[in-house]
């Protein structure tokens, strides 16, 4: 099951993630575990070369597309971003979590 999911740049600054384009951002994708009550990795959510850092300026947005297999499609899930504040080798990186999101319904 696929969807898209609009991410508001609100930190007050610009800044860079990693991905083909800002349609094609790459994230890591966690489900909850309904019997554990867990957050489990489900590994990286994209595919393909040719990746990187692309600016996503103050009040911007950029969409990520999720993609769960049918059998934990009804689970929450949230979506990992890495963020950078500049380009050069010596930026900091900064893993983004969303909250938890739902593949039913629009939050």
């Amino acid at each position: 099951m696929t969807r898209k999911f609009r991410v508001q740049n609100t930190s007050g600054r610009e800044f860079y993630v990693f991905g083909d384009s800002l349609d094609h951002v790459f994230v890591q994708i966690h489900t909850k575990d309904p019997e554990s009550g867990k957050w489990v990795s489900r590994g990286a959510g994209f595919c393909g070369t040719g990746a990187s850092k692309l600016l996503v300026p103050q009040e911007s947005a950029f969409t990520v597309t999720v993609n769960l297999p049918i059998e934990i499609s009804e689970r929450d899930f949230m979506i990992e971003f890495t963020r950078t504040f500049g380009l050069g080798p010596q930026a900091a990186g900064e893993d983004t979590k969303s909250g938890p999101l739902s593949m039913k319904s629009k939050r």
